[in-house]
């Protein structure tokens, strides 16, 4: 580690006082330097964030990390706002206009795949500041995976071409709904089947609107609804043979993938 960041120049030629920020960007994933690199893949980018030249940096940064989604990119910020001109600054002093613009343009990059943003001037003068952003940057753990359940509603399938939820089911949902009240920080997705008769373009709609149900039912007992989403998939994976009646029955169902 100590020889690569020996090797970093420390002296850069001026580009005019531009800022040649989106073809850096692009530089790095044109020549294999992030597709080289294997697991978490930090990119600490020291910049004002104004007087750039080229593309927008936000969209090469957004492709960037979508083609590469194990790159993180953090910001080291040299935007001045709040900094007056005491006219010992040569020039026409600093435009704070410019400066806050520098600054949005810098945060919404850190943003872009939960990177880390920080001001220069408080890594320079503090030096648990220059640590801490060394550590977080390097040696934080990893987020722990969203572990997800998925849950057969057993016992409830839905009459060949319906959607309603017959009252003889309602025991088996209020007990899900009290399960995911108990449990406020949990999401789930509702997903709706059916067996295979009919169009599948038909079924996919009739699935959903089997799932929408379901999610509606919950909401009445309580579960919010921005906890929720439904979703139909129609044909696909049965859970039975389609050939027999009873298998088609079981197809014919609502699954819930809880994801903590």
């Amino acid at each position: 580690m100590e020889l690569r960041i020996k090797a970093i120049k420390d002296k850069q030629a001026i580009y005019g006082r531009q800022t040649p920020l989106t073809s850096g960007i692009l530089s790095a994933e044109e020549a294999a330097v992030v597709a080289g690199l294997k697991g978490k893949t930090a990119v600490i980018m020291l910049s004002d964030g104004k007087s750039n030249v080229g593309g927008d940096p936000l969209p090469a940064v957004k492709e960037t990390a979508e083609k590469h989604p194990n790159a993180v990119f953090h910001v080291i910020s040299f935007s001045q706002v709040g900094v007056k001109d005491t006219k010992t600054i040569k020039g026409t002093g600093i435009d704070q206009d410019k400066e806050r613009r520098g600054e949005a343009i810098n945060r919404a990059v850190a943003q872009i795949g939960d990177g880390i943003y920080v001001e220069a001037s408080s890594l320079y003068k503090n030096r648990a500041a220059m640590q801490q952003f060394v550590n977080d940057v390097f040696c934080a753990a990893p987020k722990p995976a969203a572990v997800e359940q998925r849950v057969v509603l057993r016992g409830i399938n839905f009459d060949l071409d319906k959607s309603n939820i017959k009252p003889e089911y309602q025991p088996i949902l209020d007990e899900a709904a009290s399960t995911l009240k108990a449990k406020p920080d949990v999401k789930v997705v509702i997903t709706g089947y059916t067996d295979s008769t009919g169009a599948a373009d038909y079924n996919m709609g009739l699935s959903e609107r089997r799932a929408k149900a379901v999610m509606e039912y919950f909401a009445t007992k309580g579960v919010a609804a921005s906890r929720m989403q439904a979703v139909g998939r129609g044909m696909n994976d049965p859970v039975a043979d389609n050939k027999t009646k009873d298998g088609r029955a079981l197809n014919r169902r609502v699954e819930l993938k809880v994801i903590q």
